[in-house]
């Protein structure tokens, strides 16, 4: 992957998923995201789309399934 010089945070293929009594609960499924330093940035969604789970995620609280993150 090589890095734009406008990119902060590069996300490619996020998994995240949830064990529960019926099996795995897929929180986020291949997350692609390319964040700009200083631009504004919106992730929206209904209840439980796993808005919280990616900022968990991107925050180091909860580890991703698979996926990279990249810092610049």
């Amino acid at each position: 992957m090589q890095r734009t010089e406008n990119t902060a945070i590069d996300v490619k293929g996020l998994t995240r998923r949830f064990d529960s009594d019926s099996g795995f609960v897929v929180a986020n499924d291949s997350i692609d995201l390319s964040v700009q330093p200083g631009a504004l940035h919106a992730i929206i969604g209904e209840n439980g789309a796993g808005k919280s789970t990616l900022a968990h995620i991107l925050a180091g609280i909860v580890r991703p399934d698979t996926g990279t993150i990249r810092v610049f």
